[in-house]
């Protein structure tokens, strides 16, 4: 075998906590919990994951879809903010990459996200990692560092 593990013993593994009985996921006594609300998941792929798993968790109950639940008048939403808040290119050449130098001011929050929540009961906020990438940071519109700035 040139890759992974030569048996498949590793899927019969199941995480458990120490000291705690964690009780299996209740898909009908979550979707009562959260009856006329809103749910945002704010981030990168890291929210998108958690949501697109939580629609995979409900779905043993009620298929929405589209992150909608009718019955409980419960909504979903995922909101894209990959560093969560506001960032622009350093300089006008137009074209974002994963290596582009980017400005991120780290005391504004990124009206991608912000802009939608006033109507949101609850907001998850998750992000992956970002910070290897070339950032000049802002602080009080002032340059406040820039790791990783060839």
């Amino acid at each position: 075998m040139k890759f992974g593990r030569p048996d498949t013993e590793f899927l019969k593994w199941r995480w458990k906590p120490d000291e705690c009985e964690l009780p299996l996921f209740d898909a009908g006594q979550f979707l009562e919990l959260v009856r006329g609300k809103t749910l945002a998941f704010v981030g990168d792929s890291v929210g998108r994951n958690q949501m697109q798993s939580l629609v995979c968790l409900l779905a043993s109950t009620q298929d929405s879809g589209a992150g909608s639940y009718p019955d409980y008048n419960f909504t979903m939403a995922a909101l894209w903010s990959p560093l969560l808040t506001k960032v622009r290119e350093a300089d006008d050449a137009g074209k974002f990459s994963h290596t582009s130098l980017m400005n991120l001011y780290l005391d504004e929050a990124d009206e991608a996200w912000t802009a939608h929540i006033e109507d949101v009961d609850i907001v998850i906020i998750s992000a992956g990692q970002w910070f290897l990438r070339p950032f000049i940071y802002y602080e009080n519109g002032s340059i406040s560092g820039c790791p990783f700035v060839p």
